[in-house]
């Protein structure tokens, strides 16, 4: 990492957690995600790794200790698909959520139901953030139909399809930094 990569979202679960990582070039905000898997944590029987081990894990990388950021798992998150690419996601959407708000473009963060997502996106609420912004998908599933993908390799689908899912955000939320 260099001196201006942050470690913004994590979310931890039984076998992996995801980490989002942020690097600032004074044109936006570059996003990547990765997957660690907490072999000692899951050794101990550990239903999720902690806190401290993650934070750990993300100071090692070189990341220093105010650059690191816990965000709360969400129950909306639920929909973001299972397995290896489930933590990764949320991470990048906590992260996500967080840059937005701290930087001023959102005055605040709401959970809405998808069912009403269409009615309440309207210009007077165009500085929130909804949760629920691609509602009912199956996200690993959904791109291994879509890409043809079939194969047992997880982490390279997840890692793929996080991709697909940062370009669409760029596409539809364009995240911009003065």
């Amino acid at each position: 990492m260099s001196d201006k990569d942050y470690v913004l979202g994590v979310d931890t679960g039984k076998h992996l957690a995801g980490a989002l990582l942020s690097h600032e070039d004074g044109m936006g905000v570059e996003l990547e995600g990765m997957h660690y898997q907490h072999k000692e944590a899951f050794k101990r029987g550990d239903v999720r790794p902690t806190a401290k081990a993650l934070g750990q894990m993300c100071i090692d990388r070189g990341a220093g200790i105010g650059d690191v950021t816990f965000a709360v798992e969400l129950p909306s998150h639920r929909y973001f698909g299972r397995g290896n690419s489930s933590s990764l996601l949320k991470a990048f959407w906590q992260g996500h959520h967080l840059m937005r708000f701290l930087s001023g473009q959102v005055e605040k963060v709401i959970a809405v139901p998808a069912d009403q997502w269409n009615q309440q996106r309207d210009d007077k609420q165009k500085k929130m953030i909804f949760l629920d912004e691609f509602p009912n998908f199956d996200s690993l599933k959904y791109y291994q139909e879509k890409h043809g993908s079939r194969s047992n390799n997880h982490e390279r689908d997840a890692a793929l399809f996080a991709q697909f899912i940062i370009d669409r955000i760029r596409k539809e939320l364009p995240m911009r930094f003065d």
